[in-house]
């Protein structure tokens, strides 16, 4: 299994690392080929696909998301909320590069913590990342998030144009 060149060169130029190990990219695919029809249908199918996805995501937020919160919450999803399967698998986690894998998704998610907030009211057994609110985000996302909870739940979003 190549690497494809551009992801590569990418996820080298953003994190200063690949992943080389054949054997480990073989069974970080067929983790994620066992997997429900979501984690499949997200289209990554190594390390890198799967990194530079979520980083390309909150790269998003950083800019501004704009978008109403219910797409928020599916692209959010498509991005992030599966890669806790690849993270603690048991078939991945003797693998050197694995080790690798998880510092990134870490060092992605502390972006991630930093561009949001805590939404209290939210149930413990949400995913952690559907209990933060942006920080930031477009007039579309912000009013919704502003007009339902700023009052009841205390949690309010700047508007960014």
């Amino acid at each position: 299994m190549k690497l494809a060149p551009l992801k590569s060169e990418i996820l080298r130029a953003r994190f200063d690392t690949s992943f080389t190990d054949e054997e480990y990219r073989k069974r970080f695919g067929l983790v994620i080929q066992q997997q429900d029809s979501r984690l499949k249908s997200s289209g990554a199918s190594m390390p890198e696909d799967v990194i530079l996805e979520w980083d390309d995501f909150v790269k998003e937020l950083e800019d501004g998301y704009h978008d109403c919160p219910p797409e928020y919450d599916n692209d959010l999803d498509l991005a992030r909320s599966w890669i806790d399967v690849l993270y603690s698998s048991a078939e991945l986690a003797n693998f050197n590069e694995h080790q690798s894998f998880k510092r990134i998704i870490d060092r992605i998610d502390e972006k991630f913590l930093e561009l949001t907030q805590e939404m209290p009211h939210i149930p413990s057994d949400w995913h952690w990342t559907h209990r933060r609110a942006l920080k930031r985000a477009g007039r579309e996302y912000a009013d919704f998030i502003n007009i339902h909870w700023e009052q009841r739940h205390g949690v309010r979003v700047e508007v960014i144009d």
